[in-house]
């Protein structure tokens, strides 16, 4: 379990210091080279269909990818643990049960979509928004779980001797209920890095804002573009990367869950 551990925090670690990484970047990936030459040692993925250097731009979009996933995984933990406090109380616990099946018949991909059609989502406003929806069913699971531990003979001593609700919470039901929090977690923040670069692609994120989704929308938007060694090149690594840094987070918290090891 400490070997999971640490492999999860450099996981983590090595993600953040990407995205510090990309920062210097946004914005300063001139356009000063003729569109969509070929990948040279000079432009190991080519220029764009502007006239970037690819890999500038690409190493600049990974930030957003990253923000995005790490924005879920605070909103959908803070999410989870809420609904642990709340299970523990009958009525609090029936309100969470209501709620999660409320936002299970939500369309929760039509409505991202159309909240950034209103107001055009940033990328930790996407994982924000994205590890809420997708953690509403895992809060009725997690309710559920804390009322059953909260029966159990010894969350009921530790009642009895006068332990205060938060205590008995982070000391005897967080534990019994962290596999299932960390997998509703783990999903929630892949599924931003995938929503982030999807709605990048449909021209719905925030426009000042690079990223992979806006690479490969660009090949794909410029006429002849996916015909091109450099067009192809750029599509082929965007996608790889986002596939890559979802399933990096994912394997980040799945480690802290004691499933990889």
């Amino acid at each position: 379990m400490m070997r999971g551990a640490l492999v999860s925090a450099a996981i983590m670690a090595s993600l953040l210091s990407l995205a510090l990484a990309a920062q210097p970047l946004i914005h300063k990936c001139p356009m000063s080279y003729e569109p969509l030459l070929p990948p040279s040692s000079r432009h190991p993925l080519g220029t764009d269909p502007v006239g970037r250097d690819a890999l500038c731009e690409l190493v600049a979009g990974i930030g957003a990818s990253v923000e995005a996933g790490f924005a879920a995984l605070a909103s959908s933990l803070l999410v989870l643990f809420a609904s642990l406090a709340a299970g523990v109380s009958d009525k609090a616990g029936r309100l969470v049960d209501s709620l999660a099946a409320l936002g299970a018949g939500l369309p929760r991909m039509s409505l991202l979509m159309m909240l950034a059609l209103v107001t055009r989502l940033s990328p930790v406003e996407i994982g924000l928004l994205i590890g809420f929806l997708a953690s509403l069913q895992g809060a009725r699971a997690a309710a559920t779980r804390a009322r059953q531990v909260a029966r159990s003979l010894y969350v009921e001593a530790a009642r009895a001797i006068g332990a205060p609700r938060h205590r008995i919470v982070l000391r005897h039901i967080a534990p019994n209920a962290w596999s299932s929090i960390a997998s509703y977690a783990s999903i929630a923040s892949s599924a931003a890095v995938y929503a982030e670069a999807g709605l990048s692609m449909l021209g719905l994120g925030s426009p000042a804002t690079p990223s992979l989704g806006k690479v490969a929308s660009l090949v794909l938007l410029t006429p002849g573009a996916i015909l091109t060694e450099a067009g192809l090149a750029q599509l082929l690594a965007a996608l790889a990367m986002v596939a890559i840094l979802a399933l990096l987070v994912h394997v980040a918290v799945s480690l802290l869950r004691g499933e990889l090891q």
